[in-house]
């Protein structure tokens, strides 16, 4: 009899331990469809092309943020409304760097983040990525083993982060990047006559006023914006995802089976993009 309870004891704590492996949370990679991430880069370069189109004034630095605005929510209205509705949890930082109006090192703005270390490690490995300047083909495959990484090590919050800014940073380098470089030149959507002047912001782009258009489009900062593109992506992402505790990052049924903090990291991501090439303009 002794040996029937000592049996059925230790069935029943090796039941627990059975049960309580199984109400671990699964694998990212098994909850989260990467596919779902390719609509943010989509999206993020038909809003830049919007953008680009409609801006037919060069708007000063402290405009920008009210013209970038407004234009973004102009073509994406829902995934604005989304962004819109949880601006109030974002910081002043997080403003500022995605509106160009304060200039901010991702790396060391990476290292303030609340996040875990792999993700941080990533993070900083995609901002050297894109910081080489390599041809187009080479960025995305680098960024897509920093995916499979992801996908290996991070929670699905974490792992929302990271695929949104790839993402974006992919389909951005695609619209950017000149086409000797094997990208679009979507800087030839904006039409409008440079600024002479860089007053207080310094980008590394020397000014000439008999510079031509094409000349200009050439001597862009490329690499910068397609950073700051990334970054701006990870801020409104990561505090959204920080702020609903983790259940924006969960796939959300209105917008496709996107998570809601994906829709914010495209805004932000289209507004960090938008304004930097203006404002390096």
């Amino acid at each position: 009899m002794k040996k029937i309870v000592l049996f059925t004891v230790a069935s029943l704590i090796a039941f627990i331990f059975a049960c309580e492996k199984d109400l671990q949370p699964l694998k990212s990679k098994q909850k989260v469809d990467v596919t779902k991430f390719n609509y943010i880069g989509e999206m993020h370069n038909e809003a830049l092309k919007f953008v680009l189109e409609n801006t037919t004034q060069l708007p000063t630095n402290k405009e920008i943020p009210e013209h970038v605005h407004r234009l973004v929510k102009e073509f994406l209205p829902r995934d604005y409304s989304i962004f819109e509705n949880n601006r109030k949890q974002m910081s002043e930082e997080v403003e500022l760097m995605i509106t160009a109006q304060k200039k901010v090192n991702a790396f060391e703005y990476i290292k303030t983040l609340k996040i875990s270390k792999e993700l941080k490690h990533l993070l900083n490995q995609m901002m050297n990525t894109i910081n080489q300047g390599m041809p187009l083909n080479s960025l995305q495959e680098e960024l897509s083993k920093l995916e499979n990484s992801g996908i290996q090590t991070l929670n699905d919050g974490e792992l929302t982060i990271l695929l949104s800014s790839t993402s974006v940073a992919k389909y951005s380098a695609k619209f950017w990047y000149p086409a000797s470089l094997g990208g679009e030149g979507g800087i030839k959507y904006l039409k409008i006559q440079p600024k002479q002047s860089f007053g207080d912001y310094d980008y590394g782009v020397e000014t000439d006023p008999e510079e031509t258009l094409e000349e200009r489009r050439i001597r862009l900062n490329w690499a910068k914006i397609i950073g700051v593109d990334a970054i701006s992506v990870v801020g409104a992402a990561a505090m959204s995802i920080v702020e609903s505790g983790g259940a924006s990052a969960i796939p959300n049924p209105l917008l496709g089976g996107m998570p809601t903090a994906g829709a914010i990291g495209l805004i932000g991501g289209a507004l960090g993009s938008a304004s930097e090439v203006i404002s390096q303009w």
